[in-house]
């Protein structure tokens, strides 16, 4: 019996159709990305046209994490074990170092987690500076800037440190040549 169906011209067109939604993938992270960096952007301006006072800086439970404070001028620097408290002077605003320390919340768990676990985590492990009007889009884009540098890996709706995913796709390998 003949078949009504050209099977070849149907995989050769469902390949190029799966093509076009790879490319609208990509196109669609990008965008993605691209919305939260402007977000942030905008949080951020906001953010400082909004400080109280621009000579007075601190950032709780964060210590570690704050690149060295630049002090211009005669300005007093003070630290406390919970944070670093500039007084006096022109001081540079401190950037907190939040694309390490997605990483390091999401290598700590070892599992692959969804964002909504890794903002949770990172409430827990470090809290939220005062100067995050929007903490949920700060954590996003920290996130897309950590696998933007390769920091974490995303599969789907989940994210897990580069190590382990390194140590999943060895560990498949193994299993695939009988290794295991």
């Amino acid at each position: 019996m003949t078949s009504l169906v050209n099977y070849e011209e149907l995989d050769r067109q469902i390949a190029v159709t799966q093509e076009e939604v790879d490319g609208l993938k990509q196109k669609l992270h990008a965008a993605q990305v691209r919305l939260v960096n402007l977000s942030n952007i905008r949080v951020n301006a906001q953010a400082l046209d909004e400080a109280p006072d621009p000579d007075v800086t601190f950032f709780p439970s964060i210590q570690g994490f704050i690149e060295a404070d630049v002090v211009r001028g005669l300005g007093q620097v003070r630290q406390e074990a919970d944070g670093v408290v500039v007084l006096g002077g022109q001081s540079s605003r401190k950037r907190i170092r939040s694309t390490e320390m997605v990483a390091d919340v999401v290598k700590e768990a070892d599992v692959p987690l969804t964002r909504d676990e890794i903002f949770t985590a990172f409430e827990n492990t470090y809290g939220f500076p005062e100067t995050w009007t929007n903490p949920r889009n700060a954590l996003n884009n920290a996130i897309a800037r950590a696998t933007e540098k390769g920091l974490i890996v995303q599969d789907d709706d989940e994210f897990i440190s580069r190590e382990a995913a390194e140590r999943l796709v060895a560990d498949k390998a193994r299993m695939e040549n009988g290794d295991a």
